[in-house]
């Protein structure tokens, strides 16, 4: 009964720890993502601009597709909903529908 009890605090930290990981994640893509984006922005040769403004659209689906984490709340929720926000901006200036 005690090892039982022991593999269910085991796993209930492995969860906890698994989900942490995934909203630092999901933020660190919102973030270089909004960086690529910017690089694009400020970018003078067509081909860079491309390039980082692709990168930017990755990340930013990739944080959406992740974004349902159930460690990604309070103030890291608030984070992420900042971050979208400023990056959706970013990405509709380089003609993304978003």
């Amino acid at each position: 009964m005690n090892q039982t009890r022991q593999l269910s605090e085991d796993s209930k930290k492995l969860k906890k720890q698994v989900e942490t990981t995934q909203a630092d994640f999901v933020l660190t893509e919102v973030s270089a993502s909004t960086t690529f984006a910017q690089v694009a922005l400020d970018a003078d040769d067509p081909e860079k601009r491309e390039r980082n403004r692709k990168n930017a659209r990755k990340g930013y689906d990739t944080a959406r597709r992740f974004s349902h984490t159930p460690a990604l709340r309070g103030p890291g929720l608030q984070e992420f909903n900042m971050g979208m926000a400023r990056l959706e901006k970013m990405l509709r200036r380089l003609g993304e529908d978003v």
